[in-house]
């Protein structure tokens, strides 16, 4: 760009009561010089076309200057300054319609009026923290009343940059506000908060807050008045104007600052009135199978009223309900979305077709059962493929004089046998269940109460153990109760990420043979689940109803197989436990070692060669489909290698949000990918590449980073899971990678949530691949990571192998993935 200069002259003159006095004969403790015009004020194109002037938008594009300019603006705000002197904004438009402002610093004692008073000035400006600024040594001369209107902005939140964080230079509205220089803009409807001697906070609509400043060069006395009406306003909506002001450095902010305290008004309500919608597709294809959904977008995006209302021109094709369109049969049907607010529509053409998923079979978890006249018992029937359309069943008994079924639930009537059959409706696909039904028989039994005097432990360890009448019992996330002197208080599952979590629990570590019906008095307005069966897995569960706050609810069941362990746990709120009694008969052969397979494995995903940052990347499966011994992988996820030291020293062109790995998947999948630790976790004595715990937080922030940790120990989780010895030695090595399910991670918060990766596991490929398991509750319960998105079957608190759920199926075609 070419810069057009005007030579300052020290022979002008200035013209004031009649007199003329040369500029250069002023005391420079007049601070600026001001000029009184003749009142033949320049025209707008008088500006634009004289190359002796250069607007301020142009002054704003010069990154240094030498010799001198001139320029010219309205006045937009007069104040007093720190010095006790005067100082102005002003703001101009060029011939282009760039709007532009910049400040008068420090120019003399006369006010001058706001949005009327035309001010030329000659000399050489500077850069002010981002601001482009005129001090004393330049000449001002005064006009008449402006021919130029200044410009203003109404901003909201939407549009609104938190000072205190980095503006990234690409965003629009920091690019708009470079250019505005000292723009007077009004933030609309907003809560002042607590006022101090510098700055207030206020808090938009959506609860968001941002602090607001008293201009930097504004006197004690100016800031006092600001203080005061700003402490009038608290608690109250208002309307705030000041100058938008961008200062450009290593850290881009952009704040407002406030100089006139009559600029804090009572805030006004504002109409916004809606101009269009306009929805995210213009034409649809929907299952009958399954509803899918239109996304109406209002313009503008801040009107007023947002209600619309939906409509379908062929309801028997296809309804719709805020968006949601439901496919009734083949066929098509127009969906049209209408503002509340002028009526404007929208719409897409919705063809619907006939997708449905057809019934291969079904099986049910029990194909022999036996129980006593009186009893009941529950069947589940499972269908294949898991996502056929019609899931619908019918039920019947062989012989209804010994047994009924209704959903699954059999209820035994007298003594003899029955076969009970599940039926589909899709295709008619049968599995049965023979079942014996005997006589009633006297039991022995064996009963905990609020006597039975255990010792629950504490809370650092979860779990704990203790001998009770020749039976060994457990528990987990529990309490003495002191709201009701019952024997135990179980505390909820803590798990927010779906993980499966255990709840609280009390069982029975030791088996008792021959378990026939579990009697439990409890208090719990979640109700409880009984778990039993004949194993540690257990595998059967009925759940009992909730309770009221007053009085013990005592509730009897009879199990559906005999069995050796039960356990008793919360359904999501507090549960006190007064006493359990067990009725056995001695009749099985206790077995211990039987493990789970109820969860399936797929070997894990790998990347061999050379790891490069931004470059190497793995797609690991985190959606499958089971069929039979075999899997379809539905959906990948795409994960790239960064090392620490490479986002350290490229942040400024990098995405940290999308580097940063929070989820506990995401975590297992890139440390098992690249036996590499994710970029936003610090620690000190790992044995592989990481940051420190203060480096991280100062390149990520505390929503980001993360610690971690290395142990080599056989107490503490060594001692919950399997474990294989690292190479050369006798004990593990584990990480500890923290995620801490809290909005904001501290290290005091870490225990909330973590992976644990063992870096020699026991992998369904090998046996010293890394194996991560999810822990939300720091000991207690641990869930193996099975390689597509999810963690499996939890682990419980036991301290011997007997009792781990490690029997996990691995999948046919299930095999090492390597990718480069």
């Amino acid at each position: 760009m070419m810069e057009k200069k005007k030579l300052a002259l020290f022979t002008s003159l200035l013209i004031a009561s009649g007199l003329l006095v040369p500029i250069a004969m002023m005391s420079s403790n007049n601070f600026g010089i001001i000029n009184y015009g003749s009142g033949d004020d320049p025209s707008c194109e008088n500006f634009w076309t004289n190359n002796d002037y250069t607007s301020l938008y142009e002054l704003t594009q010069i990154s240094s200057f030498s010799g001198s300019y001139t320029t010219w603006g309205t006045v937009t705000e007069c104040y007093e300054n720190a010095a006790g002197t005067m100082s102005a904004f002003i703001q101009s438009k060029d011939a282009n319609g760039h709007v532009a402002g910049a400040l008068l610093y420090d120019y003399g004692n006369t006010e001058l009026t706001p949005d009327s008073t035309l001010v030329e000035i000659t000399g050489t400006p500077i850069w002010y923290y981002g601001q482009l600024r005129f001090t004393s040594a330049c000449s001002y001369t005064v006009k008449s009343t402006s021919w130029y209107t200044p410009e203003t902005n109404i901003m909201t939140v939407d549009d609104w940059l938190d000072s205190s964080s980095s503006a990234n230079t690409s965003d629009s509205l920091w690019t708009a506000a470079v250019g505005y220089g000292a723009r007077k803009t009004t933030l609309h409807n907003v809560t002042v908060g607590t006022a101090s001697t510098k700055q207030t906070y206020i808090t938009f609509s959506d609860g968001s807050t941002t602090g607001l400043l008293y201009y930097n060069d504004t006197s004690s006395t100016l800031k006092s008045a600001l203080q005061n009406t700003l402490d009038s306003f608290y608690g109250q909506s208002a309307d705030i104007t000041g100058y938008l002001h961008c200062f450009q450095g290593s850290t881009n902010t952009m704040e407002l600052q406030m100089c006139n305290s009559a600029d804090i008004t009572t805030g006004t309500s504002e109409t916004i009135d809606v101009t269009g919608v306009s929805l995210d597709n213009a034409t649809l294809t929907v299952s009958t199978v399954s509803p899918s959904t239109l996304t109406a977008t209002i313009s503008p995006s801040n009107a007023t009223n947002q209600n619309v209302s939906w409509s379908s021109s062929n309801t028997s094709v296809a309804t719709v309900n805020s968006g949601t369109i439901t496919g009734i049969s083949v066929g098509t049907s127009t969906i049209t979305v209408t503002t509340e607010d002028g009526s404007y529509t929208d719409a897409c053409l919705v063809t619907v077709t006939n997708d449905s998923i057809a019934v291969t079979g079904v099986s049910l978890n029990q194909n022999s059962l036996s129980s006593y006249v009186g009893d009941s018992a529950t069947l589940t029937a499972t269908i294949s493929p898991s996502n056929a359309t019609n899931q619908n069943v019918s039920w019947s008994s062989s012989n209804a004089s010994v047994a009924t079924v209704s959903d699954g639930t059999i209820s035994s009537l007298a003594a003899g046998t029955a076969t009970i059959t599940v039926t589909t409706l899709d295709g008619g696909y049968t599995d049965s269940c023979d079942l014996t039904v005997s006589e009633n028989e006297t039991l022995s039994e064996k009963t905990v109460s609020s006597s039975s005097n255990f010792y629950y432990g504490s809370y650092d360890t979860n779990f704990g153990i203790d001998d009770y009448d020749s039976v060994e019992y457990g528990f987990y996330r529990v309490a003495d109760d002191y709201t009701y002197n019952g024997m135990i208080l179980l505390y909820p599952s803590t798990d927010n990420y779906d993980y499966q979590a255990l709840p609280g629990a009390f069982f029975n570590d030791t088996p008792i043979s021959g378990i026939k019906k579990i009697t439990v008095s409890y208090i719990s307005t979640g109700g409880i689940t009984i778990n039993y069966g004949v194993t540690k897995t257990r595998g059967y569960s009925v759940t009992l109803a909730a309770t009221g706050t007053s009085n013990w609810t005592t509730t009897t069941i009879s199990c559906s197989v005999a069995s050796c362990y039960y356990s008793i746990e919360t359904n999501g709120q507090d549960a006190y436990i007064n006493s359990i009694t067990v009725g056995y008969n001695s009749s099985l052969t206790t077995n211990v070692t039987t493990t789970e397979n109820s969860d399936y494995r797929i070997a894990p995903t790998v990347y061999s060669g050379t790891l490069t940052d931004g470059v190497s990347s793995v797609s690991v499966p985190n959606d499958i489909t089971i069929t039979g011994s075999t899997y379809t992988v539905n959906s990948y996820k795409t994960y790239t290698y960064y090392s620490f030291d490479y986002v350290s020293s490229h942040s400024g062109s990098l995405t940290l949000s999308s580097i940063a790995m929070i989820d506990p998947v995401d975590i297992a999948n890139y440390y098992i990918a690249f036996h590499a630790i994710p970029a936003n976790f610090g620690g000190s004595s790992i044995s592989e590449d990481c940051g420190t715990l203060t480096e991280v937080n100062s390149l990520f922030g505390s929503t980001y980073a993360r610690k971690i940790s290395q142990y080599s120990l056989t107490t503490g989780y060594a001692t919950a899971v399997p474990w294989n010895a690292q190479d050369g030695g006798s004990t593990p090595v584990y990480y500890e990678f923290d995620i801490a399910l809290l909005s904001s991670y501290t290290t005091s918060n870490r225990g909330v949530g973590r992976v644990v990766m063992w870096v020699y596991g026991w992998s369904c490929y090998s046996d010293n691949e890394p194996v991560a398991v999810y822990t939300d509750d720091h000991y207690a319960t641990f869930g193996e990571y099975l390689n597509y998105g999810t963690f499996g079957t939890r682990f419980d608190s036991q301290t011997s192998s007997d009792g781990y759920r490690t029997g996990y199926t691995n999948l046919s075609g299930s095999t090492e993935i390597n990718a480069n």
